[in-house]
C-alpha cells in the first residue's frame, strides 16, 4: 500500500505512526520488514520505516538498539524527505 499509493509525507507519516507502528507493536516479528523497507529504493518505504521506529519509542523492547540499527542504514542519505526523518529519529535516540 505504501509503495503503490503514498506520494506525500503527511499520509506516509500517518499510516506509519497509526497503522504500521501498531502492527509491529502487537506482532514484533514484523519489525524485520522495516529493515527491508529501509533498504528499499522507494523513498516512502524508507520514510515509513524511520517514522514507524520513532513512534515505537517506549512501546517495544530494545528500542534503542533497533533505532540505532535503523539509523545505520542511512549514513549517506541525500533525499531531503528521508534526511528529515533521519534527524527526527536521531533526536529521539539522544
Amino acid at each position: 500500500m505504501i509503495k503503490d499509493y503514498i506520494d506525500n509525507w503527511a499520509v506516509c507519516d500517518t499510516i506509519s505512526s497509526e497503522v504500521v507502528a501498531n502492527v509491529v507493536k502487537y506482532s514484533p516479528r514484523e519489525i524485520k520488514s522495516l529493515d527491508a523497507w529501509a533498504k528499499s529504493r522507494n523513498i516512502w518505504l524508507k520514510r515509513a520505516a524511520l517514522v514507524t521506529i520513532v513512534k515505537l519509542k517506549n512501546r517495544i523492547e530494545d528500542w534503542q538498539r533497533i533505532a540505532s540499527q535503523m539509523l545505520s542504514f542511512f549514513g549517506e542519505e541525500r533525499e531531503p524527505i528521508i534526511k528529515k526523518a533521519v534527524c527526527w529519529l536521531q533526536r529521539e535516540v539522544l
